[in-house]
């Protein structure tokens, strides 16, 4: 058994910037606002380990792991039959401008651009009116 460290940078949070979102506070955070965070946690080296830690999932948690991840296999599936049988075409950087403009922004973004900055210049290399990208949004 280990104790291990995990952390990371959150610039958004339940799919929106930082600075969109409402704090208890009542106090917005600054636009590029980034949340560090740390924290650790126990990693087993093999089921023995896991057993005598009294970690062991019971046989009814084991079946519904094994269950779930069976329907949602299940479902992914039918639901991508589903999509291919009605000529839906998955989205890719190279058939939507849409996915093109936004992984361009989050990409400005991240190398220091603000986000209407961004936008801008995705607009401009790609091509498109803003206008047009912003009614999309």
């Amino acid at each position: 058994m280990k104790t291990k460290k995990v952390s990371g940078v959150a610039k958004s949070a339940y799919g929106k910037p930082l600075h969109v979102l409402d704090t208890e506070s009542g106090v917005k955070l600054p636009k590029g606002s980034e949340l560090k965070f740390a924290g650790t946690y126990t990693e087993y080296e093999s089921a023995g380990e896991l057993r005598g830690a009294g970690q062991w999932p019971t046989d009814d948690k084991i079946v519904g792991w094994y269950n779930a991840s069976s329907r949602n296999n299940a479902r992914n599936k039918a639901q991508t039959a589903a999509f291919d049988a009605a000529g839906i075409i998955k989205p890719t950087i190279e058939n939507d401008v849409m996915l093109r403009f936004r992984d361009m922004v989050k990409i400005l973004v991240a190398s220091g651009n603000d986000e209407s900055e961004a936008k801008d210049i995705a607009a401009t290399m790609l091509k498109i009116d803003l206008s047009e990208v912003e009614s999309d949004e």
